[in-house]
């Protein structure tokens, strides 16, 4: 799963280099995304949709990692 993030990363980079500026924003949103499923399932939580996984990241993981703002805020 983390093998997919970080490819996930890599089209990103090399979309903006490209200057395709929407694609490169979708991959790393899926990067973001995948990453976040992926600590999930490590916890055992099941995970369906991206609404969903964004939503129980934010519940399971928001004490343990910092972020500046909400999780929700941060990906959307």
């Amino acid at each position: 799963m983390l093998f997919e993030s970080e490819e996930k990363l890599e089209n990103a980079s090399a979309s903006l280099k490209n200057n395709q500026y929407a694609d490169s924003i979708y991959y790393a949103y899926l990067s973001i995304v995948n990453t976040a499923k992926a600590l999930l399932i490590s916890d055992e939580k099941q995970t369906n949709t991206h609404m969903g996984i964004i939503s129980q990241f934010e519940e399971v993981f928001a004490s343990e990692i910092q972020l500046n703002v909400p999780f929700f805020d941060f990906i959307y």
